[in-house]
């Protein structure tokens, strides 16, 4: 399974909101399976997750790619990882959980994020 580096993020934070009904069905279905703790390979491009959100056409984001894409970078620079790293899926979120302890953390990683105030994984953070 491919992650791009943020989703990470958003992952954590999910609560059921999305840019559809088959994006935010997708995005749980992508959820239960990492509970699993399988292998992922984190990317700063188009994902699994990305493949049911209305702004993909397939190979890229079509509203927001060169943000998205710099979100990626910075949270692979913070997490110490790149693109094309192989790791299991327990381990990716802990890492995500131990680097970004505060609301400060994640700036210019959240700061244009629609969903922001209704993150769990924001709103749990000072």
């Amino acid at each position: 399974m491919h992650i791009r580096a943020h989703h990470l993020l958003c992952i954590q934070g999910f609560q059921g909101y999305g840019y559809s009904d088959t994006f935010i069905n997708h995005l749980g279905s992508v959820i239960k399976e990492l509970s699993s703790n399988q292998i992922i390979e984190i990317t700063n491009d188009i994902d699994d997750i990305c493949n049911a959100c209305p702004n993909c056409d397939g190979n890229m984001c079509t509203a927001y790619e060169k943000s998205v894409k710099a979100t990626d970078n910075i949270v692979l620079k913070k997490l110490s990882l790149f693109p094309g790293t192989l790791i299991n899926s327990y381990d990716a979120l802990l890492l995500v959980k131990k680097t970004f302890k505060t609301r400060e953390s994640l700036e210019q990683i959240c700061d244009f994020c629609p969903w922001k105030y209704v993150c769990k994984f924001y709103l749990s953070l000072e």
